[in-house]
């Protein structure tokens, strides 16, 4: 038996049982953990490669992930609640409303077929055009006030008629 995971199961009794009474139980559960650290690597497996572990210290905008993408330029996009970090294999640079984000926590991500990159986040819509990229004209919001039903967007879908759709809370 995996010590690591009866320790979890412990935990989570504890809060169960502390916590029935009062009715709802708020509680976070991370299954994964990264034994290697913020930047560093560790093997994951026999000819299976590495994990690379990234953190703020490395550049990206937060520790809570909620979305990651790859675009055709090979740049990761990772979604957080502190904005959205791009990945170039070198080196990170992050995005929040500053830079012309809707809203800092990024729910989803899409690179549509004509390669805008959109945001789906908590404030609205973004667009993102990587031909402007050093450009203010980078960033396009989208709020109710242009047709959205709600500003509180978790995700994003393109048809294959290019039509996009947007999921909203309301």
């Amino acid at each position: 038996k995996d010590s690591a995971w009866q320790e979890v199961l412990r935990d989570l009794s504890r809060i169960f049982a502390e916590n029935e009474a009062a009715g709802a139980i708020r509680h976070r559960f991370d299954l994964y953990t990264a034994p290697a650290g913020p930047g560093n690597s560790v093997a994951s497996g026999p000819g299976q490669g590495y994990w690379r572990i990234y953190d703020g210290v490395d550049g990206l905008a937060s520790m809570h992930v909620l979305y990651v993408i790859q675009d055709r330029q090979g740049h990761l996009w990772v979604g957080t609640e502190g904005g959205t970090s791009r990945y170039d294999g070198q080196t990170w640079r992050t995005f929040t409303t500053r830079e012309g984000l809707a809203h800092n926590h990024v729910e989803s991500i899409l690179q549509d077929r004509r390669g805008y990159i959109w945001f789906a986040t908590a404030g609205g819509v973004s667009r993102y055009d990587p031909a402007e990229d050093s450009a203010a004209q980078a960033w396009t919001k989208f709020t109710t006030e242009d047709g959205l039903v709600h500003d509180y967007v978790e995700s994003i879908y393109e048809d294959r008629e290019g039509r996009l759709w947007f999921g909203t809370e309301g």
